[in-house]
């Protein structure tokens, strides 16, 4: 698979022996996560990960959702684009292992908070999510000290 084709085949999950094939041909600028049908599906997870990974790596459902209301994406209604958000959010991209959602306990009513999942730790990485961050924003990657170290940190 590495030699002809340039994909490897990566354990994302041990208990369930889940695999995914992972794309180790060197990618174009800006190309991120996008197949050609879901390239919007994947451009609002794209900037759902950046806004976890600039957030320290953990947000709340509660901030999550109000970023995305800043970005006139709501939850409770049905989007032109991407249908309904907060079923694409909590099952579609957590089934498919791009985010991790975990309880958070002892909180009335129910409260969650939002990860990387590990096939979003292995089809792109925390530089390019911070390059891209940067490039929205319009300044060096270095303004953001801690995310900018822990991305140089990571493999």
């Amino acid at each position: 698979l590495p030699q002809v084709f340039g994909l490897q085949l990566v354990e994302i999950d041990r208990k369930r022996h889940t695999y995914i094939l992972v794309n180790n041909l060197p990618r174009a600028e800006g190309e991120y996560l996008c197949r050609d049908k879901e390239k919007e599906k994947m451009g609002l997870l794209l900037v759902i990960l950046s806004f976890i990974f600039m957030k320290g790596n953990s947000v709340k459902d509660g901030a999550l959702w109000e970023f995305l209301n800043l970005l006139r994406v709501y939850p409770g209604k049905q989007h032109r684009v991407f249908g309904d958000v907060r079923k694409l959010v909590m099952e579609e991209f957590t089934r498919q292992k791009y985010l991790e959602i975990t309880s958070i306990p002892l909180t009335d009513p129910p409260e969650f908070k939002y990860q990387w999942g590990p096939r979003a730790e292995n089809e792109t990485s925390k530089k390019d999510v911070l390059n891209f961050v940067a490039k929205i924003q319009g300044k060096d990657p270095t303004f953001w000290a801690s995310q900018y170290s822990e991305a140089e940190a990571a493999p």
